[in-house]
């Protein structure tokens, strides 16, 4: 390893991969950085000087809302940060690619609301040095269109290691090559006319919302047809697909499965579909399951 290089980070004793993701998520840790107004600038410039002085001071760190199309001077080094949030500002890749390319730490990354981010072209060779640590992407209210779809995908295949990705209202019409370890998936509010084939999404998925998509509503039985589609899930639109009781309320058996819950005896073994026909003849007629 180099002399200035960062191992890379590993999880803490005792917690699992989902528990790092909600630790991530939390901001109270969070240092933020404000680029204040020039009579201000004094207390921003002291900020910005500890961290480049000592950035192994930082592990989550925050330039979200002000309005940045460049990295400002000063915040260059991340050799100990494992969450920034860049959202909403005025970033393209091309301006971040200095900073992710020396990123060999970063565990989350928010790049949500910079709308010109996936405009601009990214060099060749490009290497993110985040490449295996990134578990959590957030690239949401960014229009993903036909022209910019290569460059999103390019950039998206990079990331191994990744367990959450959120593209909530990209315009999306097509699912890009997911990464294979992926577990968590936001498609909320995008523009995807039928389910995507099974073997678009990756073995480990546990959730995905797909709300406010058009093939939720063209798709028949379509909460049924995407738990048939994709087992693996725990959770879709935003709901747990728990199995359920076959002692339950027959009306709540009905709408259970309909929308695809799987059934369970009073042993706590799984009932195969044909076998809940049988032997709910007499509890509740044949269209229970469809």
């Amino acid at each position: 390893m180099g002399a200035g290089a960062s191992a890379a980070p590993t999880l803490p004793q005792n917690m699992n991969e989902g528990d790092l993701l909600c630790m991530l998520q939390e901001e109270e840790d969070c240092v933020l950085f404000k680029y204040l107004e020039p009579e201000e600038a004094s207390e921003c410039e002291a900020v910005v000087s500890s961290f480049s002085s000592s950035p192994q001071l930082y592990t989550k760190v925050s330039l979200s809302e002000q309005e940045l199309a460049d990295v400002p001077p000063g915040v260059t080094s991340l050799a100990s940060v494992i969450a920034l949030n860049l959202s909403s500002n005025a970033f393209t890749l091309s301006s971040l690619v200095p900073l992710l390319m020396a990123s060999n730490c970063l565990m989350q990354l928010n790049l949500s609301s910079n709308p010109e981010l996936f405009l601009s072209s990214l060099p060749s060779p490009f290497s993110l040095g985040c490449a295996s640590t990134l578990l959590h992407l957030d690239v949401s209210f960014i229009e993903i269109s036909e022209g910019i779809y290569p460059t999103f995908s390019t950039f998206l295949e990079q990331l191994k290691a990744l367990l959450q990705l959120d593209v909530e209202s990209c315009s999306l019409s097509k699912l890009p090559a997911l990464p294979s370890e992926l577990t968590i998936l936001n498609l909320k509010d995008n523009e995807l006319e039928s389910l995507p084939q099974s073997s678009a999404f990756p073995p480990s998925l546990t959730s995905l919302d797909l709300r406010e998509n058009p093939c939720v509503d063209t798709t028949p039985h379509y909460k049924k047809t995407i738990l048939d589609s994709v087992p693996t899930l725990t959770t879709l639109d935003g709901f747990s697909t728990a199995v359920v009781s076959a002692d339950s309320n027959p009306v709540d058996l009905k709408e259970a499965v309909e929308n695809g819950l799987k059934l369970k005896d009073d042993t706590g073994h799984l009932i195969a579909e044909n076998e809940f026909n049988a032997a709910m003849t007499n509890k509740v007629d044949n269209t229970v399951v469809g």
